[in-house]
């Protein structure tokens, strides 16, 4: 007798040594749905966790102005999203441009019309970047991952010749992609990077405050995450030298360091540090965090919307009860994502990778190899000769007359022409 009822439940995240007798840890050529379904959506199937025998292959209409005609393509890989009903194909193409993400929406709930007039399901265009670098004999093991605010999904994907990859769907429904280079890069890498470029900072003055907070502190030492459209955070920057009012510095012999005329340090994180983009686009706030001294734990000092190619700038008073960061964010110096990869797993809401490689090979001992060669930079202008002579006058002399004379020991330096 077949036992109809047992297992009925797909739990492919859970050990087999704790899996209850209707659980199963995979399932092949049987589909399992995972919610009830809204009767006025076409889908209407109201039987969550019933297994079905899987649906047959169905032909599927290409839209003849994705590709151009006469040339190779091929399915890398594909992702089936259970809860949208949408299966997700990457696809090379000879033409890099496109080279990407295709779908096929059963129901039409993202990507429409599902099906032309004859009944035959259509292959959307997802997103499509040459950036993607797709091999032609490469295989894209992808999965996508759901949560409450993006009900569309993120898709992760990697194929062991490039970086892993990710693809918000939730952002591509709404035609909030990037165009640049440099702004498709991180809208598609798998993990935000860490921003290198430190913080600058400056004392100044503010009238509107008629008091000064910095005074007797270790100074302050400033850092600054990047928050980017997708919700990712990024590892925090590298640290701004300690800063503190340029009146400790100037103090000399007071009694007292002078510290009204700077009650306000100005923090600067620009978008172009040396002439280089700090970040892209897809950054749309800074969260500023600092710390006193440069022993202490780093907490939240404020966070600003990103305005263009403009510098994101804090006014910065130490007036203000702050909230410290989680020790494993502060101590956390990069967000590692490896070279490649040859496959992937979503366990528990953690994308986890294998098969990968990590870092770069000890090149060895180059020094036989290696040859060192200067380049001098030519000089502009004529030669220049210099005739002159030097008196040594102790600063702190005894002799009055002598240090009276110091003019006349200076007024011996002669420059020849």
């Amino acid at each position: 007798m077949i036992d109809k009822i047992v297992p009925r439940k797909l739990s492919s995240s859970k050990d087999a040594r704790v899996q209850e007798k209707d659980e199963m840890l995979d399932a092949i050529n049987v589909t399992v749905n995972d919610s009830f379904g809204d009767f006025g959506d076409g889908e209407a199937t109201g039987d969550a966790g019933v297994i079905k025998p899987a649906k047959g292959n169905e032909p599927v209409i290409v839209a003849s102005d994705f590709f151009e005609p006469n040339t190779t393509k091929r399915t890398l890989g594909s992702v089936s999203d259970t809860r949208n009903n949408i299966i997700y194909f990457f696809i090379y193409s000879e033409i890099a441009s496109e080279q990407g993400v295709y779908c096929v929406d059963q129901f039409g709930k993202l990507f429409e019309p599902s099906q032309n007039e004859n009944g035959q399901y259509i292959l959307h265009k997802v997103f499509t970047t040459s950036l993607f670098n797709f091999d032609s004999v490469s295989f894209v093991k992808g999965n996508i991952a759901h949560t409450s605010e993006n009900n569309e999904g993120i898709l992760y994907f990697t194929d062991n010749v490039n970086e892993p990859r990710k693809l918000n769907i939730k952002r591509v429904v709404s035609d909030d992609v990037p165009e640049a280079e440099i702004d498709v890069t991180d809208f598609i890498t798998a993990c935000p990077k860490t921003p290198i470029p430190p913080p600058q900072t400056s004392f100044s003055y503010d009238p509107g405050k008629a008091n000064n907070d910095f005074r007797n502190i270790e100074g302050y030492q400033f850092a600054y995450q990047c928050i980017y459209k997708d919700g990712e955070e990024s590892s925090i920057s590298t640290y701004s030298p300690l800063t503190y009012p340029p009146s400790y510095a100037t103090q000399g012999a007071k009694k007292l360091p002078d510290l009204e005329q700077f009650n306000r340090c100005k923090v600067t994180v620009s978008k172009n540090f040396n002439g280089v983009q700090s970040w892209s686009s897809e950054i749309s706030k800074i969260r500023l965090v600092g710390r006193v001294g440069n022993l202490g734990d780093f907490k939240v000092i404020d966070e600003k919307d990103v305005d263009g190619d403009n510098d994101v700038i804090f006014d910065f008073y130490n007036d203000e009860v702050i909230t410290a960061i989680p020790k494993e964010d502060e101590l956390k110096q990069f967000d590692n994502l490896p070279r490649k990869a040859k496959t992937q797993t979503i366990v528990n809401n953690r994308l986890i990778y294998g098969n990968y490689i990590d870092g770069y090979d000890d090149v060895g001992d180059v020094s036989k190899s290696t040859e060192i060669k200067a380049v001098y930079r030519p000089f502009v202008g004529g030669d220049v000769d210099l005739d002159f002579s030097l008196a040594v006058i102790p600063f702190m002399s005894p002799d009055k007359d002598q240090v009276d004379g110091m003019s006349n020991y200076l007024s011996q330096l002669s420059f020849g022409d």
